[in-house]
């Protein structure tokens, strides 16, 4: 069952009295579409995936607050808090965010290296190191030339006003 699940995040509290939690998301996710996200897991001590039915989902920042189907209130959610939770891989509401300092430069200024990312919840940005330089680069098409993930190595252009 497990190879079928992804690891979505951690219950962390509940928010007011009908029954929702806060869901706060793994730092290494994106949200894709939602729309088919109707049933996630939570694993108990013994190991077993247990389902939940989701009635309703709101997502705010980086955290996702969920009611459950059939817990009505704070009292029947009190028992997720800090559990984790899991979605199907095949509904895709969720993909992993590549590990981008794992990833080697090549620009028209020479070869380099990422030192750092993040997402401004519009674009992912990458610090990057090239002849003893570091600066930021969007990861839009202004710049980005292609991305292989097989070969981790993330072709460049335009960069040089960026240093």
């Amino acid at each position: 069952m497990q190879e079928k699940l992804m690891r979505i995040g951690e219950i962390v509290n509940t928010v007011g009295i009908k029954g929702t939690v806060k869901v706060l998301l793994d730092s290494n996710l994106d949200i894709n579409d939602l729309s088919n996200f109707k049933l996630c897991f939570y694993q108990t001590n013994s190991k077993v995936f247990i389902p939940l039915q989701i009635k309703t989902l709101e997502v705010k920042n980086n955290t996702l607050l969920i009611s459950f189907i059939d817990f009505e209130n704070i009292n029947d959610v009190q028992k997720f808090r800090n559990q984790i939770l899991y979605a199907p891989i095949e509904i895709q509401a969720f993909s992993l965010i590549p590990h981008w300092t794992e990833y080697k430069i090549e620009t028209e200024l020479g070869e380099g290296i990422v030192i750092d990312w993040m997402n401004n919840s519009v674009q992912y940005l990458i610090k990057i190191r090239v002849q003893n330089h570091d600066f930021w680069v969007p990861m839009v098409d202004e710049y980005l030339v292609v991305k292989n993930d097989e070969t981790k190595t993330i072709q460049l252009k335009n960069i040089r006003g960026l240093m």
